[in-house]
């Protein structure tokens, strides 16, 4: 262990370099590595045949101990070519002020070690990759500070990043939040070109940032990382190039022993596990400092000379960037089309890195307060920018594995809504890549794939590998569903490719989230009512459309229902006389309510019905209920509120009704004259939207002749988009069209309605706007209220 050294000893060190206390004392330790390099020069060679003969069992460095940690000599070679050439410095790059660590993390670890005491700061402009924070803050115990933007006096942009009077005014305005914090700030470290915005620094910049930390008499710490992943970008015709700041001569701005350079393998070379980084520095102090510590992050000889080998051979080095900035163009391209495409915001200006900088609020947030958060996660990298919480990095480079994994895991940190949207831009973009032929084969299989599922429920087949503990060969499917192995083994290969089950070895299947949402009591119970009644329905509409002359249905008691089952009687009767089929329907009607996702969560009920204090009145009837689960609902929700709570359905309904306490289940036909005089809410959920515009008047009215003044009507329904009406919504349009004659309407539709019997909709409250589900209140007239 290295004595001591006295403090003055200490302080004229770090006055001198620049130092932090530790790295300083560090400055005062033995180095071997010295003699070991100096050693290494008086070998016996070609050149030098009178020098000294190295005695070992492995003549090889490249599987040694070398000349110590501090770098490969045949690396340090090579890069010093490598940066005169490509980095075009200014002043010639000497092999002693190059330091080997394990990546470029290791080399701002170990700056940051260096420069800074506990609790001592780096300014960094902000958004910024969040590796750096684990860089400079694990070991360090660094503080980085943000250099924010957008409250800068003359910021319109995100172009501003890159102005130097923007950035002199950001520094600054770091600088003095960092004083008020009581912390001491130490340097300032920026990636050029920029990541996470995919930019290069212009000059002046640069110069900027070398001025501001020469003022202050602060380090500057460039990572370097993306220089040869510069791309063309035919969006930007005019992007700015990359300079490296070894190309600058900066000494009349900067003290040149406080200017720092890092770079590495990872990035330009796509080699991010060889962990192979180097910091340039003409401090000497620094590079003895990391010198004593980089025995503690020593890169194999053999890794470090694998990357020589790249550097020394010309034809491959400059094929291989080449290539490298051909798919970087290529996979850019593909992602911006994809961003304009579907209306996400992001950085246009982006020619370097292979990521682009986006704009993601509504894929990430359902809920207005969570713009608040301060920080999000995208392709694993946390930003810490308030300002910027909204933004995320996307990759643009990588197979296409990498990609979608990007997707999935947007995909967990988002919410309903979001991932709908996710689901139908990914689905927009597998269709703009169909050909003919699959198009064809996708919708004319579409029976094949309703009859293979109805197969499924059958045999069991989605319950037994869902709750299943890993894979089951064919024949263990077919012994549980007392079926053949050569029938099974057909049917689960179908649902492989249509990614119903995922097929893990020859003759070995699992459940996958498409299995696991089928296996459910709802699945079951929604499949087998649009298997058994709706799809025989879908499959006459060309046919019944043409017999009518293709205008749209109107007359409920000719409908493509009635064509396709040749009855007369309407869907719920026939299904009163099919056991089964009113079974599947009224567990699909109860299990599909979500109770988070009821209009009970958005209505002011306790607010309207605050006044009423007869309990003889009715308080909530429930026309066209179903079996009660609105109700009970209801009761749960305000069991203090005094008045009847009614339930009405059809005789064959009610006889099934749950037995809530508190309930009263009435048999009664709507379009029959209401029993129930004067109640404060009448409440109907999904019952318009099954008839024609002249029944829904004569259900409206009828309810209306009932109402008192302070009566309210409350339909719950749903109501479309004037534009943009998604894949749901138009699908069970077009269903009630078969079933009904009937239709799903926009809000002015419904208005419409409410105005030819007399009423008035005097709001609308929306609960759930994924499925554009919303309870609309509709009261009398003032004037009518008036005379009642």
């Amino acid at each position: 262990m290295a004595s001591p050294i006295p403090q003055e000893q200490v302080d004229e060190i770090v006055a001198k370099y620049g130092l932090s206390g530790r790295a300083a004392e560090n400055t005062h330790h033995f180095l071997p590595w010295d003699m070991l390099e100096d050693t290494r020069k008086t070998l016996r060679s070609p050149i030098n045949p009178d020098g000294l003969v190295k005695l070992t069992i492995n003549p090889d460095d490249q599987f040694g101990y070398g000349v110590g940690p501090r770098g490969s000599p045949r690396l340090k070679n090579a890069l010093v070519s490598f940066l005169q050439s490509s980095f075009h410095a200014e002043k010639p790059v000497l092999e002693k002020e190059l330091l080997i660590l394990p990546g470029v993390g290791g080399v701002l670890d170990a700056l940051a070690w260096s420069i800074c005491n506990d609790g001592e700061g780096i300014i960094i402009p902000a958004p910024f990759w969040s590796g750096i924070s684990q860089s400079a803050g694990e070991r360090a115990r660094a503080v980085l500070i943000p250099a924010t933007y957008q409250s800068v006096e003359g910021y319109q942009g995100l172009d501003d990043l890159f102005n130097p009077e923007i950035n002199k005014k950001a520094l600054e305005n770091a600088l003095k939040q960092a004083n008020k914090d009581n912390v001491k700030v130490r340097g300032v470290m920026l990636c050029n070109p920029h990541n996470p915005l995919g930019r290069c620094y212009p000059v002046e910049t640069l110069k900027e940032f070398a001025r501001f930390c020469g003022q202050h008499d602060l380090h500057l710490i460039l990572d370097e990382v993306f220089a040869m992943s510069v791309y063309d970008n035919p969006a930007v015709p005019d992007a700015v190039p990359f300079t490296s700041a070894l190309a600058l001569n900066l000494d009349d701005r900067i003290n040149p022993q406080n200017f720092h350079v890092a770079y590495g393998m990872s990035k330009d070379f796509c080699a991010a596990g060889f962990r192979l980084g180097v910091l340039h520095s003409r401090n000497e102090g620094l590079i003895t400092a990391i010198s004593t510590i980089s025995v503690l992050g020593w890169v194999p000889y053999v890794v470090q000379d694998l990357w020589a080998n790249m550097l020394m051979d010309d034809a491959f080095r400059i094929g291989f960037m080449e290539k490298n900035r051909q798919i970087l163009t290529e996979h850019s391209a593909i992602l911006t089309t994809f961003l304009r495409k579907h209306n996400i915001p992001y950085y246009t200006k982006v020619n370097a890195g292979y990521f682009a900088w986006v704009n993601l609020e509504r894929y990430l947030h359902d809920r207005p307060e969570s713009s608040s958060s301060e920080s999000i996660r995208s392709d694993n990298k946390l930003y810490r920018d308030r300002e910027m919480a909204l933004w995320n990095r996307l990759l643009a480079s990588g197979p296409m594995d990498a990609i979608l994994s990007q997707i999935s895991q947007l995909a967990s940190y988002a919410g309903r809504s979001a991932r709908r949207d996710i689901i139908d831009s990914l689905r927009k973009v597998a269709d703009s890549l169909e050909d003919s032929v699959g198009t064809i084969h996708r919708f004319g299989h579409l029976d094949l794939e309703k009859a293979t599922i109805q197969l499924g429920y059958d045999l069991n087949i989605f319950k037994f590998l869902a709750e299943a503990k890993g894979p089951k060969t064919v024949n263990e499917v077919a012994e549980q569903a007392n079926s053949s192995p050569q029938l099974i083994k057909r049917l689960l290969r179908y649902f492989n490719s249509i990614n119903v089950v995922t097929e893990v070895d020859v003759g070995k299947f699992e459940a996958n989230n498409i299995t696991h949402n089928l296996s459910g009591n709802l699945a079951e119970a929604a499949f087998g009512h649009y298997y058994g009644i709706v799809a025989k329905q879908y499959q006459v509409t060309p046919e019944y459309l043409r017999q009518i002359g293709y205008n749209n249905p109107t007359d409920e008691k000719n409908t493509a229902f009635h064509f396709a089952f040749g009855t007369k009687i309407n869907p719920y009767q026939y299904m009163v006389e099919h056991p089964k089929q009113l079974n599947h329907f009224n567990k699909y009607m109860a299990l599909r309510r979500q109770a988070e996702l009821s209009w009970l969560t958005v209505y002011p009920v306790r607010e309207e019905a605050g006044a009423l204090t007869d309990p003889e009145r009715a308080l909530y009837v429930n026309i066209g209920g179903g079996i009660g689960h609105q109700c009970a609902q209801f009761k749960e929700k305000y069991p203090d509120l005094p008045g009847r709570i009614i339930l009405e359905d059809l005789p064959s309904t009610v006889a099934q009704a749950l037995q809530t306490p508190g309930v009263e289940n009435l048999a009664h036909d709507a379009f029959t004259a209401q029993p129930i005089k004067g109640a404060k809410f009448y409440f109907m959920r999904a019952v318009p939207h099954n008839h024609p515009p002249h029944m829904v008047k004569l259900l409206f009215s009828n309810i209306k002749d009932a109402m008192a003044p302070d009566s309210i009507l409350l339909v719950d329904e749903t109501v479309l988009p004037e534009k943009g009406v998604g894949f749901i919504a138009s699908s069970i349009d077009l269903t009630m069209l078969g079933a009904f004659a009937s239709m799903e309407r926009t809000e002015a539709e419904w208005r419409e309605l409410a105005e030819s019997v007399g009423l008035v909709l005097t709001k609308t409250y929306t609960y759930n706007a994924l499925e554009n589900e919303t309870v609309m209140e509709m009261r009398l007239p003032k004037s009518s209220q008036g005379r009642k």
